[in-house]
């Protein structure tokens, strides 16, 4: 059986690579706690999206959002993201990689 990355343009898995180490980035700057509940969903002009599975998150998230600006832009370039926004998705839909 062959590989579902043989059928994707490589831009496209690189992209999913990169997003998939800067969630993992992310995680590791956070309590174990609250790293299990978040995960990275993209930037769009200067806001970092973050997803996580329950309201209850979003306030303790809220609270690192300084320190997480600082590593992602460690990441991603100089001064890119100046916002973050975290929304809430169900359990169980963000990847879990």
């Amino acid at each position: 059986m062959q590989h579902a990355s043989q059928f994707l343009p490589a831009t496209l898995m690189e992209r999913a690579k990169r997003m998939s180490r800067i969630s993992a980035m992310i995680r590791s700057a956070l309590t174990p706690e609250l790293s299990g509940h978040v995960w990275f969903a993209g930037i769009e002009d200067d806001t970092a999206h973050l997803l996580t599975d329950n309201g209850s998150w979003v306030a303790p998230l809220r609270f690192q959002q300084q320190m997480l600006l600082e590593r992602l832009n460690e990441v991603v370039g100089p001064s890119r993201c100046a916002r973050i926004s975290i929304r809430v998705v169900p359990e169980g839909l963000p990847p879990q990689g």
